[in-house]
C-alpha cells in the first residue's frame, strides 16, 4: 500500500485531500505545516507528498528544496496543490523539482490521476535501476574472477620463490603459509563471483542433454562441510549425521559441496563460538533433505525475505566479512535442480536451513 504525506496548514483542506486518499486506499500521514512536513518526510520517506504552497514559516518551495537535498527524499513524487496559480509560480515549482502542479479548487479525479502516474512512474525508474544493477553485478562476476585468479596465482609464484631462495627463514616460511590462506579464501570468493556469473547459463541449460547430472557420496558432504567449521576455527562445533553411500539426488559432487560448504559457512558466521551447529541428512519418501542448524544471532522474518545477492544484514563491529552470496547461490542451485529451500529462525534463537531435493527415482 502506497504511502502519501499531505502537507497542508488549512485543516479543511487537509482533512478533504486525507479522506480522499484514504478512500482510494493509501496509508496517510499528515503535516499542517511546512517544517513538520520536512521532518515527518525525513524521519519515515512517503511513496508520494502533496504539498501546499502559500503557508506561513516555511512554504511550499522550501519543503521541496530541503527535500530534493537530501538523498533519502530526493527522488519522491511531490505534487503542488495551491491556490497559487500564477505561471511564474508554477515555472519555480518545476524548476525546483516539483513533479506536478495542480490548482484549488481541485477535481478529485484529476489530483488522483496525477498521483498515480507519479508513482508509476517511479515504479519504472526502480525497476530499471535494479535492472541495470543486476546487469552490471552479473558482468562483474562473469570478468573479476579471471583477472582475481591471475594476480592470486602470481602472489603464489613469488612466495614461493622468495621460500625457496631463503629456506632457512623459518619466518618467511610462516608468511608463506598465511599468504596461502589469504589466496584460498580469495580463490573461494571468485568461485562464488564466478558461480554467480554462470546462473544465467545454468537456467537457460537446465533442460539440454549435456547438462545431465550424476551422483555425489557423503563423504563429499562431510569434507565440505568439516573444510567450512575448520577455516572459521569452528569445527569443535560441528556434529554431522549423514547415511552411508551415495546420495540418490541428481546433483553434481562439486555442486552439493559447495552448498553445504556455504550453509556451514553461514551457520559459523552467524552463530557464536562454542555453540552446536549441526547438520543431518535424511531421505524421506520423495527427497532428499539437507539440513543445518545454528543456535546464533537469528535472522528477522523481514531479512529472510530479502535474501539476495550482496546483501549483509548486520552493520557495525558485528557485521561477518564476505559478499553475501552465501545463501544466494544455495537458493540458486537449490531451485536449479527442481528443489526447494526453507529458513526458519528466530532472533537470538537461531537459524535452521533446509534444503529438499527429488530423489532421482522420483524424477
Amino acid at each position: 500500500m502506497n504511502r502519501v504525506l499531505i502537507i497542508e496548514d488549512d485543516r479543511t483542506a487537509l482533512r478533504q485531500v486525507s479522506q480522499l486518499f484514504t478512500f482510494e486506499g493509501f496509508t496517510v500521514d499528515e503535516a499542517a505545516s511546512g517544517q513538520d512536513g520536512i521532518e515527518r518526510a525525513l524521519k519515515q520517506p512517503p511513496d508520494l507528498i502533496v504539498c501546499d504552497i502559500m503557508m506561513p514559516g516555511t512554504d511550499g518551495f522550501g519543503v521541496l528544496e530541503a527535500l530534493r537535498k537530501t538523498t533519502e527524499t530526493s527522488l519522491i513524487p511531490f505534487i503542488f496543490l495551491t491556490a497559487k496559480a500564477g505561471m511564474q509560480d508554477v515555472r519555480v515549482g518545476m524548476s525546483e523539482g516539483a513533479d506536478d502542479y495542480i490548482t484549488k479548487p481541485f477535481e478529485a479525479e484529476a489530483l488522483m490521476a496525477s498521483a498515480r502516474q507519479r508513482l508509476a512512474r517511479r515504479r519504472l525508474q526502480i525497476e530499471e535501476a535494479e535492472r541495470l544493477a543486476t546487469g552490471t553485478g552479473m558482468l562483474a562476476a562473469a570478468t573479476v574472477p579471471l583477472e582475481m585468479e591471475r594476480s592470486l596465482a602470481h602472489i603464489e609464484r613469488v612466495s614461493d620463490a622468495l621460500v625457496s631462495r631463503f629456506q632457512a627463514d623459518d619466518q618467511l616460511t610462516e608468511m608463506r603459509t598465511a599468504i596461502r590462506t589469504e589466496v584460498s579464501h580469495l580463490r573461494r570468493m571468485s568461485q562464488r563471483l564466478s558461480l554467480y556469473g554462470e546462473l544465467p547459463r545454468l537456467y537457460a541449460g537446465r533442460f539440454s542433454d549435456h547438462d545431465a547430472l550424476g551422483r555425489c557420496s557423503v563423504e563429499m558432504i562431510n569434507d565440505a562441510a568439516r573444510t567450512a567449521a575448520a577455516e572459521n576455527d569452528r569445527l569443535g562445533d560441528l556434529t554431522v549425521e549423514l547415511n552411508n553411500g551415495v546420495i540418490p539426488i541428481p546433483m553434481t559432487g562439486d555442486a552439493i559441496a559447495l552448498l553445504t560448504y556455504e550453509l556451514v559457512t553461514n551457520a559459523c558466521k552467524f552463530s557464536p563460538s562454542n555453540t552446536r551447529i549441526e547438520l543431518t541428512a535424511t531421505l524421506e519418501d520423495a527427497f532428499w533433505r539437507l539440513t543445518v542448524a545454528d543456535y546464533g544471532h537469528g535472522m528477522l522474518p523481514s531479512q529472510i525475505a530479502a535474501v539476495g545477492a550482496f546483501k549483509q544484514f548486520w552493520s557495525g563491529s558485528d557485521r561477518p566479512p564476505g559478499l553475501g552470496l552465501g545463501l544466494v547461490l544455495v537458493q540458486a542451485l537449490v531451485r536449479l535442480h527442481s528443489g526447494e529451500i526453507c529458513i526458519e529462525s528466530e532472533a537470538e534463537q537461531g537459524t535452521r536451513v533446509a534444503v529438499m531435493l527429488p530423489s532421482e527415482s522420483m524424477r
